[in-house]
C-alpha cells in the first residue's frame, strides 16, 4: 500500500508522462492512456520500442516513465526504462516479478498478483491486475490534482455533449 501512495505521489507531481508496454502489457498501457489524460499530465502511450526509447531520452526531471511489463524482463521496456533514468525522469514499474530486471532499474515497484506464465495475450489474471493498479494510480492522481481533474473533466463533459 504504501508503494501504491507514493507512485500516486510521483505522478501527481510529474507533467510528462509515457506509459509503456507490449503484447498483453500494451493493452494496459493503452487502458492506461484513456484513463490518464484528463488529469492535465501531457501523455504518450507506447507499444513498441523505438519511438518509446525516443521519448524517454526527452523526458527529463518533471517526466515519469510507467514501464508495464508482465515479466519484468521485456528487453524494449528495460531500454527504455534505462534511458529514462539517464533523462533524470522517474521510473515506475508495474509487474508479477519484483525479483525482474525491470524492478531493480525502477523507483518504485507495484507488484501484480498476475502469476501465469503463458503466451502475453493469454495472461488475463495479469492484465486485471495491471489495471486494477492503474485504475487505483488515476484516482491517487485525481486526489493529488482535484482542481485541475475537475476543470479538465467540465472541459471533456463539454465537447462530448456537443452535437456532432
Amino acid at each position: 500500500m504504501r508503494q501504491l501512495l507514493q507512485a500516486g505521489e510521483l505522478l501527481g507531481k510529474c507533467r510528462r508522462l509515457i506509459i509503456g508496454g507490449f503484447r498483453g502489457s500494451g493493452l494496459a498501457a493503452q487502458y492506461a492512456a484513456v484513463r490518464f489524460p484528463r488529469l492535465g499530465l501531457e501523455l504518450r502511450c507506447f507499444t513498441e520500442t523505438y519511438q518509446m526509447a525516443i521519448s524517454a531520452a526527452l523526458l527529463g526531471r518533471e517526466g515519469a516513465l510507467l514501464a508495464i511489463s508482465h515479466s519484468g524482463s521485456t528487453h524494449g521496456i528495460l531500454a527504455s526504462a534505462r534511458v529514462a533514468k539517464d533523462s533524470g525522469a522517474r521510473v515506475l514499474a508495474i509487474t508479477s516479478n519484483p525479483l525482474a530486471p525491470l524492478s531493480r532499474i525502477a523507483d518504485l515497484v507495484l507488484v501484480t498478483a498476475g502469476r501465469e506464465m503463458t503466451a502475453a495475450p493469454d495472461c488475463l489474471a495479469a492484465f486485471l491486475s495491471q489495471i486494477s493498479i492503474i485504475d487505483s494510480l488515476a484516482t491517487l492522481m485525481k486526489l493529488a490534482r482535484p482542481d485541475e481533474a475537475r476543470a479538465n473533466l467540465a472541459k471533456i463533459e463539454r465537447v462530448l455533449s456537443m452535437p456532432v
